[in-house]
């Protein structure tokens, strides 16, 4: 997916999913240009019941990777070793970014074949 810019930028990307076993999407992106927070979901099915969804779309929330000490936009500052567990953004944080949600993904369901094998879809990333 291209690069989606802050403020108000729309980015989408279509891409195919060959059969309904890989319907699960995991997909992460960094909020750039920070040290180490990210948005992104795990597991988000696109394929229930016996049919493709036509349209899911979900929050996105701001995780912090554990990597990175520092509380600062630039890249960089001191890591942290070990690493700490990956932790949602909250209020109590004091993170930079947060709680709320940074925007939403939509996936929606373009086309399939005529055999369900293989089908297209739109990602689409709204900021908030």
């Amino acid at each position: 997916m291209p690069s989606v810019q802050w403020p108000g930028a729309i980015g989408s990307a279509p891409w195919r999913r060959d059969g309904q076993r890989l319907s699960p999407v995991t997909l992460v992106t960094m909020l750039g240009p920070s040290p180490d927070w990210f948005v992104g979901t795990n597991g988000l099915p696109l394929y229930e019941e016996g049919a493709w969804l036509q349209e899911v779309v979900f929050d996105l929330y701001p995780y912090d990777g554990g990597t990175r000490s520092a509380n600062q936009w630039p890249l960089g500052g001191p890591r942290n070793d070990p690493a700490e567990a990956i932790s949602v953004i909250t209020e109590e944080s004091g993170h930079l970014v947060g709680p709320a949600k940074m925007g939403t993904m939509t996936f929606t369901l373009i086309w399939k074949t005529a055999v369900e094998s293989s089908t297209w879809a739109e990602a689409k990333a709204i900021p908030r």
